[in-house]
């Protein structure tokens, strides 16, 4: 049955789970594909078999027509996520973490001596301007 009827509030928390299952799912088949990006802090290592990747694939591709059979039966909205609110979003988590590197934050931790105040210190700053090039970029200037 195509379009039933369900409660708002009840659709809203089905596309809300669905949307994280299939953004996890289509992790997993990336992963598995070997479209991991290059990473400098998190290797990760391809312990996965070609057998088991190709089979463990198929069953993900089964799972994500399960969702789609939700999305056709309850009429549930695609969300449209604007790539730029995006990387805004993402801007935003990644200048929080850089409050966080900086020493006075680090003092929880432990000191730290001058030397290394002072490099974390510019690397910070530094990391800050080019969050501040990627934003005007996107603004188009």
């Amino acid at each position: 049955m195509e379009g039933r009827p369900i409660k708002e509030s009840n659709k809203n928390a089905l596309r809300s789970s669905l949307l994280i299952m299939e953004v996890r799912l289509s992790q997993i088949l990336s992963t598995l594909n070997q479209e991991m990006p290059k990473s400098i802090l998190n290797a990760s290592v391809m312990d996965v078999d070609p057998d088991e990747a190709f089979r463990t694939s198929k069953v993900i591709e089964r799972m994500l027509e399960e969702l789609s059979l939700f999305k056709n039966r309850y009429d549930l909205e695609e969300k449209k996520t604007s790539v730029k609110a995006s990387i805004s979003s993402t801007l935003i988590e990644i200048e929080i973490l850089l409050d966080d590197l900086m020493p006075e934050r680090f003092k929880a931790y432990g000191n730290l001596d001058d030397q290394d105040k002072e490099y974390i210190i510019k690397k910070v700053t530094a990391l800050r301007a080019m969050l501040n090039q990627i934003r005007e970029i996107l603004r188009g200037k």
